[in-house]
This record gives C-alpha cells, structure tokens and sequence, in this order.
C-alpha cells in the first residue's frame, strides 16, 4: 500500500466517526515549550527556521541577565549570584522574564476569540489579517555575553529573513543592542527608536551593559541616527549627570515624566513620531517596564514612583502602531520574582505584547484595503 492510500484508509475511518458522533472531540497536541510554559498566547510553536516561512509576526524570549548593580558604586560581572528576594537596591531576576510573560499570556490566547479585539475596532479580530508563532528562547550563557548576544543577533535576523516581524521578551535592557542589528541587516534606510524608560541609558562602557545599548548602536550602526532617536518618561535620581551632555551633544529628544504630565502622552507620542519617522523606514519600539507606576508593575528591577499608568502605556502604543508600522519590539527588565501572587505585572507585560500584535495587524489590514 502506498502512503497516499494509507491515509485514505484513516481520512475513510475519520468520516465515518465523525457521522456517527458528529460532535467529536479530537486530541491535539497542545502548545507547550517546556515543563508548563506554554506559548505566547497559545500560538504555534516556531520549533526551527523552516516554521517561520509562513509567519508574520514571531514572539521570542531572550532569558538574558547581565551586568548586576548591587550598590550606586559597584558592577557585578554576569556570573555573580542573583539577589534574595527581599533585597532592596540590589534586583535582577529579568533572565525569568520570558516564561513569565509566557504563563499568563494564557488570558489572551487566541483560543478565546481568535484575537477578537473590540477596542482596537468594533469588529477587528488580529488573526484575520497576520499569522503569528512563538520562536522559543535564545541560547544564552552569562559566561560568554559575546556568544550569547551573537545567538540572539542570530535568531531575530532568522525572523527578519522570513518576512516576520519580531517580538522580543528580554531580558534585561542590553537586549535591543542585537535586535536593532538584526533589524539594520534587513533595512537600507535609516531606523528611528522610540524608548519608553525612566532612564537615559547613554552609557558607553561597560560593553554589555543595560544602560549602554544606545551609545553602541550609535557607534556602531550608520543606520541609526541619535536624531531619529526619541526617549520617553526620564525620572527619578538615579540618572548620571554625564549623560544629559550627551544626549544634548546628540541632539537627542528625550521627554521627562513632567513632559508626560504637562502636555499629555499622546501630545508626547505625536512628537516621539515626528522625531523617529523623519527620513527613517523602519521604526523600532523598546520598552523597560520601570517607565510604568510600580502600583501598576511591581515586579521590575529599578522601580520608581510617579511613572505612567498602564491606560497611557497602552494608548501610547496604539498611538505609535496605528501611526506607524513597528519593525520591532522589545520589553525588558520585568523581574517576576517581586511580582503579585497574580502575576499582575506578568500579564500586563503580556498585554502590551498583544497590543502591538494588534496594531501590527491593523496595519496589514490597511495596506490590504489600500493595495485593493
């Protein structure tokens, strides 16, 4: 028997079953990446290269932890113990991240609805218009940062080269530095940057530091111009005084938490777009959860009072994804291990994801409409 009339044999068999219990349930491998962590959103698992030809969009998680900061004064190298839980200045736990995203991502599977989204448009159901995976994690190894942000450069530009649109879970706030290289490997105009931080972040050195991403991919990328660069919410006192002389030297745009108060967040993202979207065509979006009000995100390394809401977060990247396509986002620096027995901050994270997911669809639903 050849296997074309083997599975008539069984396609025969599924028929008649189904005729007399027409109300059949089939089992079905459910959508699982290890232990209990399922996908993101319940979504096929990506489980090589070959899994994202199809794919629009692909979520990926990058476990990385970097350089630690136990105190205003000292950096730890990759390797050091992770703090205790009840540390107070010293916090890491970002390598966590990924899997926590992950788990309570269950509340927006598109098991429920298929992705029906009244708020973005009455009607609007995401997966309608895209298709999207999960990627699994990168490899990482906290003793080799050069190995393991090579593998990430590598598995973002896997989803770039198949036409997907990445969605990256870090990891600490070091992560854009290889995604924004995947990204330029795959554009030929300029990038510009949109970042949502309490922090400038314009160190240059240590190397592999989560506060020194930007000042790298300046040196190193042509692409990516400090003037199409834009950063929102800086606050707190924990901001070095060298980097708003860089940032001036640059001419970099940067929005305080006072801005966001004054003139409103989406008086702030029209001019985050302006700014980014100026001769640039590809937009990145990176996002460190200490932007938002610890009451609305516990969980995260660096908290600081007086941030936005999780309402002005989610309007402002519907704002940015309606405007604009977003060729790629991030969200770094959730630590799970000082989040709510609920895992309030995990399943917000899990919900910003969805809302670029959302707006990314909307925009392949425009350029349908348009193309016809």
């Amino acid at each position: 028997m050849t296997i074309m009339n083997l599975k008539d044999v069984w396609n025969k068999a599924y028929d008649a079953a189904g005729n007399k219990i027409p109300q059949r349930v089939e089992r079905r491998l459910k959508a699982i990446l290890y232990d209990d962590v399922p996908t993101f959103m319940e979504l096929p698992f990506a489980r090589s290269k070959n899994d994202l030809v199809s794919a629009d969009v692909a979520f990926l998680g990058i476990p990385w932890e970097g350089l630690k900061y136990p105190d205003p004064w000292t950096v730890l190298p990759e390797t050091a113990s992770p703090a205790p839980p009840n540390s107070i200045y010293y916090r890491t736990g970002a390598d966590k991240s990924p899997e926590a995203i992950r788990k309570y991502s269950i509340f927006y599977s598109y098991n429920h609805g298929y992705g029906f989204f009244p708020e973005l448009s009455r009607n609007f159901i995401i997966f309608d218009h895209l298709n999207a995976v999960d990627y699994g994690d990168v490899e990482v190894d906290v003793k080799e940062p050069n190995i393991s942000l090579t593998n990430c450069l590598t598995r973002v530009s896997d989803i770039y080269e198949a036409g997907a649109i990445p969605l990256v879970s870090g990891g600490d706030h070091a992560i854009p530095y290889p995604c924004v290289q995947a990204l330029a490997k795959h554009t030929e105009g300029n990038i510009g940057i949109i970042t949502f931080d309490s922090h400038f972040d314009l160190y240059f050195d240590p190397e592999f530091s989560a506060a020194s991403q930007w000042g790298r991919l300046f040196d190193l990328l042509p692409q990516v111009d400090p003037k199409n660069y834009c950063s929102i919410g800086i606050r707190g006192l924990r901001n070095q005084l060298h980097e708003q002389y860089v940032a001036k030297e640059l001419g970099i745009q940067y929005f305080t938490m006072a801005d966001v108060e004054t003139q409103g967040i989406n008086n702030i993202i029209n001019k985050a777009l302006e700014v980014a979207g100026k001769d640039t065509e590809a937009l990145y979006v990176s996002l460190d959860i200490d932007i938002l009000d610890p009451a609305f995100c516990p969980a995260q390394k660096y908290p600081e009072p007086n941030g936005i809401t999780s309402r002005e977060m989610i309007s402002a990247l519907r704002q940015i994804g309606k405007n604009r396509l977003i060729n790629g986002f991030d969200v770094c620096c959730l630590s799970p291990q000082y989040d709510t027995p609920t895992g309030l901050s995990a399943q917000l994270c899990a919900r910003l994801f969805v809302e670029v997911l959302a707006t990314i669809a909307w925009q392949k639903k425009s350029s349908k409409a348009v193309t016809h």
